[in-house]
């Protein structure tokens, strides 16, 4: 009686332990992934094309936007990544999208950075005016809802390997120092039921390969390159940005025909991708740690931008200070042996790689830079996601942080090297960098 009484009870406990083990199971990995186009369904109000000049309507359509949303759950551990075709989003559209997601998990959100898109941020209508289309913008939320949703609905266990390549002769900086990350890097879900294999994409240039002159709505180039891989070998592609600071841009290969040479620019980094040698990861750790901070807000364009409505950051005012502050939010996200640091606008890459600055010696000191920040943490592979949970605009070394004496964040400034730090107009302020960087310090320290 006894001994038919622990079969019983060992059976009972092996059954009700497994209760939602296809949700949470933590000795396994799985993912789900969802995209949608962004088409627009109100065209009542004009669409203005964001990323170079004001008051400037889309003309025709190249092709469209989409949201993109890849949810993983590593051993137990999850995490929710939508990316969104557009120039930026601010945290106040970022939220209201978390709010929409039906599972209480970490939720990250970033633009592509694509200057053929419909203007996510209010910046590029007429002057004094907000061009963002509020039909668009809230389709943008619902969609951005709807895939993040359905991603962790489509959820199937699998493998997650990781690889990387550099890229040749495809970056330029348009800045000095001329330093920037070659390397593209690929996360990549392989499902156990053979079904499309998601790759996550991680690469530091702005999505203009259509230049100024163009008034066609685009994905621009990380479209593209998602369309060949996706052609070739049938598997979801999601792109995220990395630092771009200081104008990090891909080459031109067909001045005379742009549409062109985003093409060619889609297919030379389809090939890097697929040319990525893969290993399996192995470590069981996921987890993020997240700070939210405030840098004085000193653009005084942007106080006026928040005072038409155009900006829709949160924005407080120090009585006691009598200064402006502007509040954002940057993560540790790390999976594996790979640490990926979340930041909410468009970081220098020397601030996160290092080298040389213009100005070292001057009296603004630069803060460690990031990769500084990780020695001793036995952190094997570093990945920005820029323009994440945020945009704040450009994060630039105090020491090379240049403004016009008589119409500062107004004019643009030319330093005696030459060089144009237009920047600089379209950025918080010189403390960006330090309590950025001071912020990420904390969120290191607590992973």
């Amino acid at each position: 009686m006894k001994k038919t009484t622990l079969i019983f009870l060992t059976l009972f406990l092996l059954i009700f332990s497994c209760v939602g083990c296809s949700e949470n199971n933590i000795e396994t990995i799985s993912a789900g992934y969802a995209e949608y186009e962004l088409i627009p369904n109100d065209t009542s109000g004009p669409l203005y094309i964001s990323g170079y000049k004001q008051g400037v309507e889309i003309e025709g359509v190249l092709d469209y936007q989409k949201v993109k949303a890849i949810y993983i759950n590593y051993y137990g551990n999850e995490v929710l990544m939508i990316s969104i075709d557009c120039i930026g989003l601010s945290s106040n559209t970022i939220n209201k999208i978390r709010q929409g997601i039906n599972k209480d998990i970490n939720i990250n959100v970033a633009a592509t950075h694509t200057h053929a898109g419909i203007d996510t941020l209010g910046l590029w209508g007429p002057v004094a005016m907000n061009g963002k289309n509020e039909s668009f913008m809230n389709l943008l939320i619902e969609t951005a809802i709807k895939a993040g949703n359905e991603a962790i609905i489509n959820n199937k266990q699998g493998i997650l390997t990781f690889g990387k390549t550099q890229t040749k002769d495809i970056l330029e900086d348009s800045r000095y120092p001329y330093i920037y990350d070659n390397n593209i890097y690929q996360l990549r879900f392989i499902p156990d039921d053979k079904s499309e294999a998601i790759r996550m994409i991680f690469y530091g240039a702005h999505a203009e390969a259509l230049r100024g002159d163009n008034n066609l709505l685009s994905a621009d180039f990380p479209g593209y390159m998602s369309k060949v891989i996706k052609e070739n070998t049938g598997d979801n592609c999601i792109y995220f940005n990395g630092a771009i600071g200081g104008l990090i841009m891909t080459k031109v290969f067909d001045n005379q025909n742009l549409v062109n040479n985003m093409y060619i620019t889609g297919e030379k980094l389809a090939e890097c991708v697929l040319s990525i040698k893969e290993e399996k990861l192995v470590d069981g750790q996921l987890k993020q740690e997240t700070i939210e901070f405030d840098i004085e807000l000193e653009n005084t364009l942007y106080r006026y931008y928040k005072f038409l409505g155009i900006l829709d950051n949160p924005i407080n005012f120090n009585i006691f200070k009598g200064k402006y502050y502007f509040k954002t939010e940057t993560s540790v996200l790390q999976i594996s042996n790979l640490t990926f640091i979340l930041i909410p606008g468009e970081i220098f890459p020397e601030l996160v790689l290092g080298g040389s600055y213009i100005n070292p010696e001057g009296n603004n000191l630069n803060p460690q830079t990031i990769q500084e920040l990780t020695l001793g943490k036995n952190i094997e592979n570093l990945i920005i996601i820029g323009l994440c949970n945020d945009e704040i605009g450009y994060i630039i070394p105090p020491s090379d942080f240049l403004v016009d004496e008589k119409y500062p964040y107004i004019n643009k400034y030319e330093d005696q090297n030459g060089e144009n730090h237009y920047e600089e107009t379209n950025s918080v302020g010189i403390n960006a960098a330090y309590e950025l960087i001071t912020a990420i310090k904390e969120a290191l320290s607590k992973i």
